[in-house]
């Protein structure tokens, strides 16, 4: 017995077991562990079903190189993955705009089984063709789009959206808030529960049917005007407002006006609206 060699008792565990294992690992660190340590373990990579993937470069130094093996190694990754459900890109260098390719693969917008697709810092400048017929989460901070259409592309193209956060700009006025202008013919998303937008980057008609609302607001809401058209939200009964640079609170009532079941109202005021008081006239109804 004392000369019977080990049992690897571990790579018996059924495939489901060993990629739920390596999920907690760094992406580079399980796809290593799944081509180097044994042959059992060489196809598992192929079957994991989230993907993190996180880009770090230095604060000082462009480095394309690095930056275009990286993106060779996400693609490749994404690609030979099979039954993708979460995917999260996140690039964590100072530059990360001046790339002139992005390091989203393309062809996670057409995955058929994604269910949660988060970007941080990321550029997405191509025409885009995007098919999520399950994707229940949608987390874009620091986003930074072509132009409108693309954005909209993407947004529409979800039928079952359940979650949404967009912090998003487009490349012809990158470091500005750009507005959008509201139409009539905005698809609803009707399966949306819970919204994170900034007022002057997302068409409001859309999201009429959330619960949860987070809305980041600056210089004044215009209600009423081209750049928000504000809906009755019927269902909405929590409301976030994060205030910057605003002073006009008659149009808080105004959007007040626009909740009717609106059970839980927070305001947060940014740093330099501290000293600002808020003064509004009285809401007429208030919300039951």
């Amino acid at each position: 017995m004392e000369n019977s060699p080990p049992i690897d008792r571990i790579s018996n565990l059924p495939d489901e077991l060993l990629c739920h294992i390596l999920s907690f690992l760094p992406i580079q660190f399980a796809i290593t562990t799944t081509l180097l340590l044994s042959k059992r373990w060489t196809p598992l990579f192929k079957s994991f079903t989230s993907l993190h993937f996180y880009y770090q470069s230095s604060t000082f130094n462009v480095d394309v190189d690095a930056f275009n093996r990286y993106r060779e190694f996400v693609h490749t990754v994404t690609l030979t993955t099979q039954f993708i459900i979460n995917f999260h890109l996140h690039c964590c260098s100072t530059h990360w705009h001046i790339f002139p390719e992005s390091l989203l693969p393309s062809t996670i917008l057409r995955s058929p089984t994604l269910r949660v697709l988060k970007l941080n810092n990321i550029n997405v400048l191509g025409n885009i063709s995007v098919d999520l017929p399950s994707l229940k989460t949608l987390h874009l901070t620091g986003v930074c789009f072509k132009n409108q259409e693309n954005f909209h592309k993407l947004l529409f193209r979800c039928p079952v959206l359940e979650d949404l956060k967009t912090i998003i700009y487009y490349t012809k006025r990158f470091r500005h808030c750009t507005t959008i202008s509201i139409t009539k013919d905005f698809k609803i998303l009707s399966k949306l529960i819970t919204a994170d937008v900034c007022q002057f980057k997302f068409p409001m008609m859309a999201i009429r049917n959330v619960r949860f609302l987070v809305l980041h607001i600056s210089v004044g809401l215009h209600v009423g005007d081209i750049n928000f058209e504000c809906p009755v939200f019927q269902n909405l009964i929590q409301l976030q407002l994060h205030i910057r640079n605003f002073q006009n609170w008659d149009d808080v009532v105004e959007l007040l006006q626009c909740c009717p079941k609106l059970q839980t109202l927070t305001i947060h005021k940014s740093a330099m609206n501290n000293n600002l008081s808020i003064n509004w006239r009285d809401p007429n109804p208030v919300p039951e």
